[in-house]
């Protein structure tokens, strides 16, 4: 586990993105952001996440598309992928590749859990 490999947030909300950065920070772990809209992974290349915390996007599906992008992509596939959206949205997420799925609104408690499921934290 390397403290300080940053978790990426992946997400167009600003809310969420602001809880997931209070979130990351809280557990002691840098944090590197990215929009969308942006290269997802060429910002992953040079930022080298030990985790990806990707918002759901349904009414567009760019994030289950980027998802799959970022498994598809060799020197991305092995990044644990945790995809955050509503309830309902979970099987679009196990099927573009997700490593964990968090339920929103995601309470600390279940961030915590779900980012030692993909063994980035080591206990709670």
């Amino acid at each position: 586990m390397n403290r300080d490999a940053p978790i990426m947030i992946i997400g167009s909300d600003a809310s969420f993105c602001y809880l997931m950065q209070r979130y990351v920070a809280q557990a002691a772990h840098p944090v590197c952001t990215a929009n969308l809209g942006e290269d997802i992974v060429a910002v992953a290349l040079r930022e080298s996440p030990i985790a990806i915390l990707l918002e759901a996007d349904p009414p567009a599906n760019r994030s289950w598309t980027l998802l799959e992008t970022l498994r598809a992509h060799a020197e991305t596939r092995d990044i644990p992928i945790l995809f955050c959206g509503w309830h309902g949205e979970e099987e679009e997420g196990w099927r573009a590749g997700a490593d964990g799925y968090l339920l929103k609104p995601i309470l600390y408690h279940d961030f915590l859990e779900a980012l030692m499921g993909i063994g980035v934290v080591a206990k709670l």
